[in-house]
């Protein structure tokens, strides 16, 4: 590791523990994924891609079989219509009732809506699957009336006293 003299120290010395990049190398196109051992099906490969954010996620996802809660969520959140990802979401829930992603994301898109009776309602469900789920927590504290969504953030605040937005909400509603 390289060292070098300090400046804000007298007769300090620094090794430098970075591990740097080559910065002339050029980004080369993103290789494709394999599987470690046999073959990957379809939707396999759309999980991996889509945990990797790489775009090719999507045709392997729309091809999966089974359709099952996972992908319909990946599905959902690549979904650029609000009206297409809804309908993805509530796919999943009806698949995997207690899944606070799909909770959280409905919820969101409830909300922007207009439709916010059906937001809290989701957003409710999120906290009671777990009880810690902070962006269910923030979005009830924008749309609920002040003693309700107050009641919430001190209630998560219990499970999370550190959340720092969590505080800036409570202070917010002071």
């Amino acid at each position: 590791m390289p060292r070098s003299r300090t400046v804000d120290v007298g007769h300090g010395v620094m090794t430098d523990h970075w591990i740097r990049r080559d910065s002339r190398r050029t980004n080369s196109p993103a290789r494709e994924l394999r599987a470690f051992l046999g073959e990957s099906d379809d939707r396999a490969l759309g999980l991996a891609y889509a945990e990797v954010g790489d775009a090719r996620a999507r045709q392997y996802l729309q091809r999966a079989q089974p359709v099952d809660a996972a992908v319909l969520l990946r599905l959902a959140v690549l979904e650029q219509n609000p009206k297409g990802a809804m309908e993805k979401y509530e796919g999943v829930l009806r698949k995997d009732h207690a899944n606070p992603v799909a909770l959280v994301n409905l919820g969101g898109l409830y909300a922007q809506a207009g439709r916010i009776e059906d937001a809290t309602q989701v957003w409710k469900r999120a906290l009671a699957v777990n009880p810690a789920t902070e962006a269910a927590v923030l979005n009830l504290a924008r749309i609920r009336p002040r003693a309700e969504a107050r009641a919430v953030v001190e209630e998560y605040l219990r499970f999370n006293p550190g959340s720092a937005a969590a505080r800036a909400a409570l202070v917010a509603l002071r």
